[in-house]
């Protein structure tokens, strides 16, 4: 039995995870900035408070990512030209490999602390209120544009070779 994915998620999957992760990020982003004096910098006090709420914005940033992956993946750029707007509009403002890298490194810290992660450690400059607000307007235009165009359903899922 093959493990490759058949289909994508559909539109309710898509506009509830949005919403979802826009709003973890923005919660996330807020109790960060709270417990962190300069919020700007994850490494500039070691508090295990901002840790956690970094890691948990930086997850939320990297699912909605993965909600742009699966939007784009899923409307025919024909057809969803709004969605298709929204998803690269987001892809601009939010750089999704960086995300992906730093809640790799942050995931796997064990490793890296042992000397054996994949990658080299490096914390892009990543601007949490800018990334936060593309999530936001992003996950807006999403719902925007599925209950302005009622959309169809996207294309159907790719079949399987025989």
């Amino acid at each position: 039995m093959s493990t490759e994915r058949q289909s994508t998620p559909g539109p309710h999957w898509i506009v509830i995870h949005a919403e979802a992760y826009a709003r973890a990020a923005d919660l996330a982003r807020d109790r960060y900035q709270a417990v962190m004096p300069d919020y700007r910098s994850l490494m500039a006090t070691p508090r295990l408070d901002g840790y956690v709420e970094y890691l948990n914005w930086i997850t939320a940033i990297r699912r909605m990512c993965r909600v742009a992956a699966a939007a784009k993946a899923y409307y025919d750029p024909a057809r969803a030209g709004l969605i298709a707007a929204a998803v690269d509009a987001f892809e601009k403002s939010v750089n999704c490999r960086d995300a992906t890298h730093v809640r790799d490194v942050l995931e796997h810290a064990d490793d890296y602390a042992a000397g054996i992660g994949q990658q080299k450690i490096r914390f892009p400059d990543i601007d949490m209120d800018a990334w936060t607000s593309a999530v936001q307007r992003f996950s807006a235009e999403l719902l925007q544009a599925l209950k302005r165009d009622k959309l169809p359903p996207g294309r159907p899922p790719a079949q399987s070779p025989s």
